[in-house]
């Protein structure tokens, strides 16, 4: 490997994000490799409780019509993120994890009797939906967001890939291949999405970017 490596970030980052690695000795290539569109949508019969497993569904429901109603409700969530942009916009967050899979037993046995909206976008996934059925809880679902893959072929050599979602995976693979480059992931679930393709994967520490970055920075040092 030639120094400074190429690593691609299949998002295009923030300002704070960029200061976080700009004194880094690593070549960051920006590209968004999705595209997220927020829906109007309508809510014909609102439960209890909200879930909300991303802060694309927040953003989405925060435009709405309804969104002081919909505040009223306390919610489960997913993300250290998402719960932080549901208590800064005037939520009650009731029970959040990290991942869908450790935030499911959390509910079914914490609120078994609750009945619960699910707010979410086209791809979710169906862990929650699952975990709840076979509680046979009642639950119903909003889709709010629209998650759009925007594939780009890349022909420079690649050290490295941050990913930070499924989606993020399946747009690169769409017009691109792994092949020796180290990739980061950040998070479980979107590692899941590369098994069988490399086994050249670093999970974060925690599933941020911020986190998913300074594990790239912390590998090339």
């Amino acid at each position: 490997m030639i120094y400074p490596p190429t690593v691609l970030s299949t998002k295009v980052f923030h300002t704070t994000q960029r200061d976080l690695v700009k004194h880094c000795d690593i070549q960051f290539v920006e590209r968004d490799y999705i595209q997220v569109r927020l829906l109007d949508f309508h809510v014909d019969h609102l439960f209890d409780y909200l879930l909300i497993t991303s802060q694309n569904a927040v953003k989405s429901l925060l435009q709405h019509a309804s969104h002081a109603d919909l505040k009223r409700k306390p919610v489960f969530c997913v993300g250290i993120k998402t719960k932080a942009l549901l208590e800064a916009s005037g939520w009650h967050v009731v029970a959040w994890a990290h991942y869908a899979i450790d935030l499911a037993p959390m509910i079914t046995r914490d609120y078994p009797n609750a009945k619960i909206s699910f707010f979410n976008g086209n791809l979710r996934s169906a862990v929650l939906p699952i975990a709840l059925q076979s509680a046979k809880m009642e639950f119903n679902e909003f889709q709010v967001y629209q998650t759009e893959l925007t594939s780009e072929l890349l022909t420079i050599k690649l050290d490295g890939i941050c990913f930070y979602s499924p989606s993020g995976v399946y747009s690169y693979l769409q017009q691109n291949e792994i092949g020796d480059e180290v990739c980061f992931c950040i998070g479980k679930t979107t590692a899941v999405a590369l098994e069988g393709i490399t086994e050249r994967l670093i999970l974060a520490t925690h599933p941020t970017v911020e986190a998913t970055l300074e594990a790239c920075v912390n590998y090339y040092k």
